[in-house]
């Protein structure tokens, strides 16, 4: 986030076509500035900054007050106020948005997923969508503090996103991250796209009018094919739709398992492997020269 970086990082989004845009957060409590607001600053005066999102990171009991409503009290007015401040200073299409956030009084660092961030993530879309205008931001449901693919990983991200999208959430951000935001899992992020797809089924519901027609002959369709449904035109017409399956966790039957046991894990590994095997995507011949002049720009101007 130094400034000094700027013009480089220009360079690089004008040669792939992007758009230059900068996330802004207050120094929690109530003080604007930092290299984040350093580095808006100077691609405004370049011109190259087209976009800034302003959110703050207050910690309840640490940077905040421990007081629910006190702590989004200063959680909307730090988002608000540096987005106030950007735009009088020249910032174009400046977005906000208020976050408050959790802490372990034990070992005094920040902390996702625990029981409190998840009751913070559902007043949060409350704020956001009904004071400020905006729940296009992604959830930080798939975070946790666990470091490493674990059950401790996968009771938090899976409670976490089923309260999150039972809140009005349809972005979720940062998918095989562990340990809060230090480290990428190849392994989790399998295991994240089922717990997604597990927790939108629960999400998605029933539907209680799906009938159609009389009840009684929806069961007949059963008892003329033998006692059982599997071939009954309602089961063959809607089971894809009302049952999810998953791609990685197992359903097998004990027996079937036994037969050739997979660990969870290792199927993972093995869903990353083949992905990066068969990985093919090339930048151009252009462009890499192009970013091959900023690298060396950027080293004769930082390691002259």
């Amino acid at each position: 986030y130094s400034p000094d970086y700027a013009p480089f990082v220009s360079e690089m989004a004008r040669v792939l076509g992007k758009r230059v845009g900068v996330g802004v957060h207050p120094i929690s409590p109530l003080t604007l500035g930092g290299e984040e607001f350093d580095l808006a600053l100077r691609l405004m005066d370049e011109g190259t900054l087209e976009s800034t999102g302003t959110a703050g990171m207050p910690v309840m009991g640490v940077t905040a007050p421990l007081d629910w409503v006190a702590g989004w009290a200063q959680a909307v007015a730090e988002a608000v106020g540096a987005a106030v401040a950007l735009e009088a200073l020249g910032a174009k299409r400046v977005s906000t948005f208020a976050a408050l956030y959790a802490a372990d009084m034990r070992t005094g660092g920040l902390v996702f997923a625990s029981p409190e961030h998840v009751l913070l993530t559902l007043t949060e879309a409350k704020v956001n969508r009904e004071v400020l205008g905006n729940l296009r931001r992604p959830a930080k449901a798939l975070y946790t503090t666990a470091k490493t693919p674990s059950a401790q990983a996968a009771a938090e991200k899976t409670a976490h996103t089923v309260v999150a999208l039972l809140a009005g959430y349809r972005h979720l951000g940062s998918i095989g991250i562990m340990a809060v935001d230090e480290v990428f899992s190849p392994q989790q992020v399998f295991i994240d796209l089922d717990i997604v797809g597990h927790a939108w089924r629960i999400v998605r519901g029933m539907d209680a009018n799906h009938a159609q027609g009389d009840v009684v002959a929806l069961v007949r369709e059963g008892v003329s094919q033998v006692e059982h449904f599997l071939a009954a035109p309602t089961t063959l017409a809607r089971f894809r739709d009302f049952y999810w399956s998953p791609s990685l966790f197992d359903r097998q039957p004990t027996a079937a398992w036994l037969a050739n046991p997979t660990d969870v894990l290792d199927a993972a590994w093995a869903r990353g492997r083949e992905l990066i095997d068969g990985y093919t995507y090339e930048l151009d011949a252009d462009r890499q020269r192009a970013f091959r002049k900023v690298i060396d720009d950027a080293r004769r101007h930082f390691c002259p």
